[in-house]
């Protein structure tokens, strides 16, 4: 209560406090709580009213905060993309997002491991993008920045027909290399896709997967080939995933 004015505010564990406006029961309350109740916002201890108005650290905060990072952005971005922000913010976090310039991204990046480098600035650059999103800087310090992979050789070689027969005649039916195989062949999914996919996705005689990168909901064919190393897994049905390890 402040200045005899009663205030209300939502509190769940491992998020954010939202202040309610309104009393109790009105319109405006009652949507603020439902909205508060279902999100899942960071952690409170980035909350924007702990830290100086116009610094990466109150920027990172309002990043975390808004629609952008919490549903635009895939599950697998967001993770390791929180955690470079974090030491971005822990780093630099008092210093003010409008005199950040190129040569100052770059001094970042500089000295990190070309993959981290990569990730670095994929990550800066969506809270820069942000940053002029809401008006706090007019020119994105990241344009112009770029942070290839050098290559090492030629490569992971594709396996031709060969190679893959080769490999199922090694993994016979019933085991679980040869069921990954087959539904990496048959399904062309991610990885990450691919080891989520169980018996509850088959409907119809298909398999219905949503892709954890991109959201896009499918319908894949159950081809001959991956049915038959379905059908024989002796664990087939009785778990939640279609590979199973010795811990799960």
């Amino acid at each position: 209560m402040a200045n005899g004015k009663p205030y209300y505010y939502f509190r769940k564990p491992g998020c954010a406090r939202l202040k309610l406006p309104g009393p109790p029961g009105s319109e405006a309350f009652m949507a603020a709580y439902q909205t508060a109740l279902t999100a899942s916002t960071p952690p409170s201890d980035i909350g924007v009213t702990r830290n100086a108005p116009g610094t990466i650290a109150a920027l990172v905060a309002m990043f975390a905060n808004s629609s952008t990072f919490k549903y635009e952005l895939a599950a697998d971005t967001k993770r390791p993309m929180w955690g470079i922000l974090q030491r971005f913010r822990d780093e630099h976090g008092s210093k003010r997002v409008a005199l950040i310039r190129r040569e100052h991204v770059l001094a970042i990046l500089e000295g990190r491991p070309p993959f981290a480098r990569r990730n670095w600035l994929h990550a800066i650059r969506h809270l820069m993008r942000f940053a002029l999103y809401v008006n706090m800087i007019t020119d994105d310090p990241t344009r112009d920045v770029k942070a290839r992979i050098p290559r090492k050789g030629e490569g992971y070689r594709a396996w031709g027909e060969e190679q893959i027969a080769a490999f199922r005649e090694h993994h016979k039916l019933g085991t679980r290399p040869r069921l990954a195989i087959e539904l990496l062949l048959n399904t062309a999914q991610r990885r990450g896709d691919v080891v989520r996919m169980g018996p509850q996705h088959v409907r119809n005689g298909r398999l219905h997967v949503r892709q954890q990168k991109t959201g896009a909901s499918l319908r894949l064919p159950i081809f001959p080939e991956l049915q038959e190393a379905i059908y024989a897994m002796p664990s087939a049905g009785r778990h939640l995933t279609f590979l199973v390890t010795s811990t799960r």
